[in-house]
């Protein structure tokens, strides 16, 4: 981070953007990001990828959201980068294909384990999906339905804005 003239704060954004592939972020682990309030748990099970901050190698500077193609592959990754604010136009950058043609966050889960689901929960993003999951399965850890239930929930990868056609 640096200021300009007027005093502003301004980022610069890394040039490895631009030459990150899908391929490179499918190498990236599934991490916990529990200032995000994410368990490892959701991160393996939504397939959540972490790139680890080069110089300390302990702190997350990215979150890999996949996006899966209507055949079930990864087509692209939505990616935050907590190395800028939320309010900087570039803090989520795709890498790939990311478009409203893709699956809803979550849908490639629930086929891969309840392909005939009748009833799924919708909540707006891929945070609240996670959130949502990780609540429902901590409320059935130490249950007899634990292991036996897991929750379908589905949100929308680009925003309800891109909802309204």
């Amino acid at each position: 981070m640096s200021h300009n003239n007027d005093g502003k704060k301004t980022y610069k954004m890394e040039s490895s953007y631009s030459a990150l592939t899908v391929e490179e972020v499918n190498d990236w682990p599934c991490l916990a990001k529990e200032d995000y309030g994410m368990t490892k748990r959701a991160a393996e099970y939504f397939g959540i990828k972490s790139k680890l901050c080069e110089k300390t190698g302990d702190k997350i500077v990215k979150t890999a959201y996949p996006s899966y193609d209507q055949q079930g592959n990864i087509d692209g990754y939505k990616i935050r980068d907590w190395t800028v604010p939320r309010e900087h136009k570039f803090h989520i950058l795709s890498v790939g294909n990311v478009t409203i043609g893709n699956k809803l966050f979550g849908q490639q889960q629930i086929e891969n384990i309840s392909p005939n689901r009748k009833k799924i929960v919708m909540v707006e993003g891929e945070g609240d999906v996670v959130s949502a999951w990780e609540a429902a399965m901590q409320y059935l850890d130490g249950t007899k339905w634990a292991g036996k239930i897991i929750p379908c929930i589905v949100g929308l990868q680009l925003g309800t804005t891109n909802a309204v056609a």
